[in-house]
């Protein structure tokens, strides 16, 4: 992904954590893609499956919790996670970790 970006004419980096509320804000604004990366935190059979994501952008609720807007491609819609949470829960029950972000894509 960072090499096809890179291909394209745009400067993808690799970020080792969870992207902060601020630094989506940031990249969102400016038109810059977020992938996340994240591993499964259930165990089967022995696996941790990896799953990415994509970060569509940030919102601040009524109550002052700021959320991250996530569209995951195998499940319907959006959904909002807690910006200070790396545990991303899905609708089939599963929870992955958000442990890197490639972004600037």
């Amino acid at each position: 992904m960072i090499y096809f970006g890179q291909t394209q004419g745009r400067s993808p980096q690799l970020l080792n954590r969870m992207t902060t509320y601020n630094e989506v804000d940031n990249l969102t604004k400016n038109n810059k893609g977020i992938a996340i990366l994240g591993s499964r935190v259930e165990s089967r059979n022995g696996m941790h499956a990896g799953h990415a994501m994509a970060v569509v952008g940030n919102a601040k609720l009524n109550n002052g919790q700021e959320v991250i807007i996530i569209w995951n491609p195998w499940d319907n819609g959006f959904m909002t996670q807690d910006a200070k949470n790396n545990v991303i829960p899905v609708s089939n029950g599963d929870h992955y970790q958000w442990y890197s972000s490639i972004y600037g894509y």
